[in-house]
């Protein structure tokens, strides 16, 4: 977590009035959506110390959603307060989700800004090297010794997307489809419960049987897209899972179908 001046341009002197945060965030299968791709979802942070020895207690954050999610915004790589540069400013925090220790921000980005449809198309062509940071102002940190310390109150008024997230896990956790709190929240909406597809039971949560896809993902994206009546029919559910190389699934996947809309 670096410092910045009490100035407009950071110059990595360490001797500003507040104390400016970089944290970073675990990681998450990224595929795009067809449908909807200026729509991101983000594992943005968790209590796990960074390379630092700082972490940021999911509490801090949960005090500071509200104000986020009014003024808060997504960039590219802070480099909004270190250039001064609006460009890098690349879209708004539309929801916020809290899960054991974790955060998860759903953000839409900005279609007509060059740097927001870059970050599209590394998305859409399965780019695994992005990461998430919270970005703000350090209020209150407690000590553990060691050079270890715990962020417990901030002002958080901005979520990244970088390439270099401060702690490695965070690398590869921006994804086009509903994760974690998001994917849960939508299954429960569509009255789809995943642990109850036998086939997703069956297979290991870290792949599909070769394809790239984990099963907590695609069973979050299917849930998703039948709540949003993408998939209604079996050329549909077929479509879905070729564009996944999961044609197996179709058997399993195709109860579910019927039962929604028969």
């Amino acid at each position: 977590m670096g410092k910045l001046k009490d100035c407009k341009v950071c110059v990595g002197c360490g001797n500003c009035k507040k104390t400016a945060f970089y944290a970073p965030f675990p990681s998450f299968l990224i595929k795009a959506d067809k449908k909807d791709p200026y729509t991101v979802f983000l594992e943005a942070s968790n209590e796990d110390f960074d390379d630092q020895g700082e972490s940021v207690l999911k509490k801090a954050l949960e005090d500071e959603a509200e104000s986020y999610l009014r003024k808060g915004i997504i960039s590219w790589d802070h480099l909004h307060k270190i250039t001064g540069d609006p460009e890098f400013i690349i879209g708004e925090p539309q929801d916020v989700q809290f899960k054991k220790d974790t955060t998860f921000v759903k953000g839409r980005l900005y279609k007509d800004v060059p740097k927001a449809n870059g970050i599209v198309s590394l998305l859409k062509s399965g780019c695994t090297r992005l990461g998430a940071s919270i970005g703000g102002y350090v209020r209150e940190k407690k000590e553990l010794g060691k050079a270890l310390a715990s962020v417990i109150k901030l002002i958080w008024d901005e979520t990244a997307i970088t390439y270099k997230p401060v702690n490695n896990r965070t690398r590869g956790k921006v994804s086009l489809i509903p994760i974690g709190a998001f994917a849960k929240a939508l299954a429960a909406g569509s009255g789809v419960d995943t642990a109850s597809f036998t086939g997703g039971r069956a297979m290991s949560p870290e792949s599909l049987q070769g394809s790239a896809v984990k099963v907590d993902d695609l069973m979050g994206e299917f849930a998703w897209r039948l709540q949003q009546g993408d998939i209604k029919t079996e050329e549909d559910l077929s479509d879905f899972l070729e564009y996944h190389n999961v044609p197996f699934l179709q058997g399993n996947l195709k109860k579910v179908l019927i039962g929604k809309y028969n």
